[in-house]
C-alpha cells in the first residue's frame, strides 16, 4: 500500500511518530510493562486519516512468546 501525503501532513506524522518514539524511550524495558509498549499506526481509509497512539504488543505477536 502506498500512502502519499502532502508536506503538511508528513511533517504532523513525523512528529506523532517522534512524540510517540520518545514517549515508548521513558519506559524501562527490563520490565515486561516496557517490553510490551509499542505504537500503533492506524490508518483510516475512507476517513483519509492517520493515527498514532500508544498501545500493548499482543502476547501472541511478543518475540519469544
Amino acid at each position: 500500500m502506498n500512502i502519499v501525503v502532502s508536506f503538511e501532513d508528513a511533517l504532523k506524522l513525523n512528529l506523532a511518530i517522534s512524540e510517540g518514539v520518545r514517549a515508548l524511550n521513558k519506559n524501562n524495558r527490563a520490565t515486561r510493562e516496557g517490553r510490551d509498549a509499542a505504537l500503533c499506526l492506524t490508518v483510516y481509509l475512507d476517513k483519509k486519516r492517520i493515527t498514532v497512539n500508544q498501545a500493548k504488543v499482543k502476547a501472541a505477536l511478543a518475540p519469544g512468546a
